[in-house]
């Protein structure tokens, strides 16, 4: 500790105060419109309301930090009402406010038709809108499903493959007036919308996530881990004001520091990580801190600098 903080003393303090203040200003940036988190981190952190809940088939702890949720025969389609364990929270953004829906499954592997986990917004079982990870092993293929029920009538589902496996998957919808953007990730940075539909009057009740077999009853129960909700606040209409040259270099730095972390932190959460990070012809050397959610909001702490050789 006595080496680490001898090494500290050499440093430039004005570079480690630019450092700290690209990642601290990057983290308020970021999670300014927020408006609503959960990282299932042992507890549920937000007023959860579970539909048909069913406590055998649903854990904090079965892989800890995340929610999982066991899939069950059932659904809300049409007159079907044999679901369980949908978990919403009342939208804190009513009144027809713009909002965005995130969420990370982890290691999710449908296998049979109807098998399924995403995100739904949801009014009652005959009103809502959901976009899952779904199973269609009957047309050999296995989707992503945006689906659309208005007053019990079901609009033609919206199918699309091609998504890239991987152990990690973020969905996310974007809602901007009766519009719902579909979307998802393979690093939770970069998101291709995959389209945009009108779906009820742009006031959802509720929003939240769902994992389910639909009606398909042979279908064997398996498990959708989910690492994370959240919902910001959706701004549209508003054309930015073009950064200044000192906030656009702050942007840049942040941009790099939250690259050079994801590229070098591995994948067990909490675990103190060595970072090397290449910014501005010096080369950082410190440690972050490996977890869920955002790389740009992972602590990192420098401990040299150094230019080049």
């Amino acid at each position: 500790m006595k080496d680490k903080s001898k090494r500290l003393q050499n440093w430039p303090m004005a570079f480690v105060s630019v450092c700290a203040l690209v990642i601290c200003g990057a983290c308020a940036k970021k999670n300014e419109s927020v408006v609503a988190f959960d990282d299932f981190d042992g507890k549920l952190n937000l007023d959860w309301q579970i539909l048909n809940a069913d406590p055998s088939h649903y854990s904090l702890t079965k892989k800890p930090g995340t929610l999982t949720i066991t899939t069950q025969k059932g659904g809300f389609r049409l007159s079907n009402m044999s679901y369980k364990n949908v978990f919403l929270i009342e939208n804190p953004l009513a009144n027809g406010k713009n909002f965005q829906l995130t969420t990370c499954l982890v290691s999710f592997k449908p296998s049979a038709d109807y098998q399924q986990a995403g995100l739904v917004c949801f009014n009652d079982p005959d009103n809502y809108i959901k976009w899952v990870d779904e199973s269609r092993q009957t047309s050999d293929r296995r989707d992503f499903v945006l689906i659309r029920e208005t007053q019990g009538s079901v609009a033609p589902h919206v199918f699309v493959n091609g998504i890239p496996r991987a152990e990690r998957l973020w969905l996310r919808i974007t809602k901007r007036g009766d519009r719902y953007e579909y979307s998802s990730s393979a690093d939770g940075e970069s998101y291709l919308s995959h389209g945009e539909l009108p779906w009820g009057d742009g006031s959802p009740k509720w929003i939240g996530l769902v994992a389910k077999n639909g009606s398909n009853s042979s279908a064997p129960e398996i498990d959708a881990s989910f690492d994370f909700f959240e919902v910001r606040s959706e701004s549209i209409g508003v054309k930015p004001s073009p950064p200044s040259s000192a906030t656009k270099e702050k942007i840049d730095n942040a941009a790099i520091v939250r690259k050079a972390i994801a590229g070098q932190l591995n994948k067990k959460p909490d675990e103190l990580t060595k970072v090397v990070v290449r910014m501005r012809g010096r080369v950082c050397r410190g440690f972050a801190l490996a977890g869920r959610g955002s790389q740009a909001t992972r602590p990192f702490v420098i401990l040299n600098a150094a230019k080049p050789s």
